[in-house]
């Protein structure tokens, strides 16, 4: 027996440490006990000792690809990013791997240049305001491209339509369309890419860069729309773990994030927004159960400007925290941001606002396929009546949730991802102008490198 069965009980588990216990002073030296034990370990959760024996397997016999891997798995646990990468570009240009394990590779490579690190997730609404997420640093270039049909639930077909109205959070924008933009069409394509990039400053500091452009457009659709996000981080360790310390592989305990997003988003030849946004974080490494997880705590500042209704104009700051912890196949995040926002002009209907936003997620991931579950709710308060004219002069108050469900899966086309997802968001309003909803589907394909 070289390997451990994937559907092996807690009880199996339990019993195989026993016998482990046994006979490890007989075969402390055996690299295949040395493997199992790892393996073992890992199944269990104990990440640091599973990583001892599998350490000690490489040094005693045979770099087997099995127990590289293995070793990579556990290393990228433990937040050891740089080794685990190494690692595994090194099982995929030295030991040509089968398809199904390459394809487990290029997969494990993809989520360590995923990382999410901004106080606010990514909203999943269609027509939602969309925030860049900074991916972490990488010591090469990485990233993704993709492509889909869509089909939004906001737009049937309306030929006689002379303008679109978008309800931002600053309040309605009315855009004009053009005769060839009116909608025939509720489906659109859409393309997503995105790149990563990093590199070290110093002995201890890294940078990161990471652009995302999005587009949606269609022949006979109105929704002809792009953004572009770019985002710059710097993070710089301020402690580290007690027992990695001095070792090559040690992990930071605490750091600092600082980072900066700059956004542009346009409707058909129309400028609909540019966002800015600065942040200032904290964070720390914790275990939480068999769960490895990073705790921030920061500040963001934010300026948003409407070139073609300049009366919505604002600035915000918020205090946020956020949690994100992962085991070998699953990963979670949830978040929480809280601020005020001050308009830029006096002639804002409803003045300065209060905001609160609650973020989560989750996903499940295997060598050939993964699920994303995620949810945001948005409450907002104006600071004064909204409008004379309107419900006399009511204070508003919106609440906006959203929910969105990702399931992709490889090896349908060799080299891509079929991608399909659906969302749908609600918002309710003490103002009816401000009640909307929709849904939206997609599927397509994605291909990272």
């Amino acid at each position: 027996m070289d390997t451990l069965k994937d559907d092996a009980t807690l009880e199996q588990l339990r019993s195989l440490q026993d016998l482990q216990s046994v006979l490890g002073p007989s075969c402390e030296d055996d690299p295949g006990f040395l493997f199992l034990s790892g393996m073992l370990s890992r199944r269990l959760g104990a990440f640091e000792q599973a990583s001892n024996w599998l350490e000690r397997s490489l040094l005693v016999g045979p770099q087997r690809p099995d127990v590289l891997l293995e070793y990579a798995l556990v290393r990228q646990i433990l937040g050891d990013r740089e080794t685990a990468k190494l690692l595994l570009e090194r099982l995929l240009s030295d030991y040509n791997p089968p398809e199904l394990v390459a394809n487990l590779i290029r997969t494990q490579l993809a989520a360590l240049n995923r990382e999410v690190r901004t106080l606010r997730p990514e909203e999943t609404a269609p027509h939602a305001e969309r925030m860049s997420s900074l991916t972490a640093f990488a010591s090469a270039l990485s990233g993704q491209w993709s492509i889909a049909r869509s089909f939004d639930s906001n737009l049937n077909s309306a030929p006689s339509a002379k303008e679109i109205s978008f309800t931002t959070l600053d309040g309605p924008l009315v855009l004009p369309l053009n005769p060839q933009d009116r909608p025939k069409s509720a489906a659109s394509w859409q393309v997503d890419a995105r790149l990563a990039s990093g590199w070290q400053a110093g002995e201890q500091g890294q940078w990161g860069l990471s652009a995302r452009t999005f587009a949606r457009a269609g022949v006979d659709s109105a929704l002809q729309s792009q953004s572009v996000d770019v985002a710059l981080d710097y993070a710089h360790p301020l402690a580290r773990t007690p027992s990695d310390q001095g070792q090559a592989g040690a992990r930071a305990a605490s750091r600092l994030l600082i980072y900066g997003v700059g956004q542009y988003v346009r409707f058909g030849g129309n400028p609909l927004a540019r966002l800015g946004r600065m942040g200032l974080a904290h964070e720390q490494a914790k275990e939480i159960g068999q769960s490895l997880c990073r705790w921030q705590q920061g500040v963001e500042a934010e300026q948003r400007h409407y070139p073609e209704r300049q009366v919505l104009d604002g600035r915000s700051a918020y205090l946020g925290s956020k949690l994100l912890c992962s085991t070998n196949k699953w990963q979670g995040e949830i978040s929480v941001r809280m601020g005020r926002d001050w308009a830029e002009h006096a002639g804002r209907a409803g003045g300065d606002q209060a905001r609160a936003d609650l973020g989560w997620a989750m996903s499940w991931e295997s060598a050939i396929q993964r699920i994303r579950l995620q949810g945001f709710t948005t409450v907002n308060s104006d600071s004064i009546g909204y409008n004379q004219l309107i419900q006399n002069n009511k204070i508003r108050l919106v609440i906006r949730h959203g929910l969105g469900i990702e399931y992709s899966r490889m090896k349908i086309v060799p080299g891509w991802e079929w991608v399909i997802s659906v969302e749908g968001f609600q918002q309710r309003s003490t103002l009816a102008l401000f009640v909307s909803e929709g849904w939206s589907v997609a599927t397509g394909f994605r291909k990272r490198f």
